[in-house]
């Protein structure tokens, strides 16, 4: 699910790339960083959405396939 998603913007073809890129990295490393949060209240969705944020800045400015680990 991409950040607009999460914020119940309009989606849009960029939002299709993002949840695509999240799909792979998901086959890639086995893991997402926001799966082992438990979600019991409104600020654990915000937590989601700080992480994808810090993902898609990640790849937007490295243009890299690899994860740090400093983002899981």
């Amino acid at each position: 699910m991409s950040i607009n998603a999460h914020l119940g913007k309009l989606l849009g073809k960029s939002d299709d790339l993002e949840s695509l890129v999240y799909s792979l990295i998901y086959l890639i490393t086995g893991d997402l960083p926001w799966l082992k949060i438990k979600i019991k209240d409104p600020t654990d969705i915000h937590r989601v959405k700080e992480m994808k944020a810090k993902v898609k800045k990640y790849f937007n400015v490295t243009g890299s396939a690899k994860i740090p680990n400093e983002l899981f």
